[in-house]
C-alpha cells in the first residue's frame, strides 16, 4: 500500500480513484486491513445510471462475504451480462438472500 495510505486510520480504506481500472477489494498490504478501490466515476460504465452503486456494494460484498463470493446470481454474480446490466441500470440488482443473511 502507498505509504500514504497506509497512516490513515481505520481497518477499511475505499479508494475512489479518477483513473481507469477494474475495480477491485482485497486485503491491504500491511496487517489486516481491507481496501477496495474503484475506478473513476467518469470512466464507462460507470458513467451509467446506478452502476457505480452496484459495483461499490459488489466489492465490499468481497470483503463482508466469505472467501470467493461470487454467485451464480444476483449483485456478486462475477460478470454481469446485457440481463444484468439492465437490472444495475434500473436498480434491481440485489444480494441474494443467503448473502444478505450473511452480511
Amino acid at each position: 500500500m502507498p505509504p500514504e495510505l497506509d497512516v490513515l486510520p481505520g481497518d477499511l480504506i475505499v479508494l475512489l480513484a479518477d483513473s481507469n481500472f477494474v475495480s477491485f477489494a482485497g486485503r491491504a498490504f500491511s496487517g489486516f486491513r481491507r481496501l477496495v478501490a474503484i475506478k473513476g466515476l467518469q470512466h464507462d460504465p460507470l458513467t451509467l445510471p446506478n452502476v457505480a452503486r452496484n459495483v461499490i456494494a459488489h466489492e465490499l460484498g468481497h470483503l463482508l462475504l466469505p472467501h470467493g463470493a461470487h454467485s451464480l446470481a444476483g449483485i456478486m454474480r462475477p460478470a454481469w451480462d446485457r440481463t444484468q446490466a439492465n437490472g444495475v441500470v434500473q436498480g434491481l440488482l440485489t444480494f441474494l438472500p443467503e448473502e444478505a443473511a450473511l452480511i
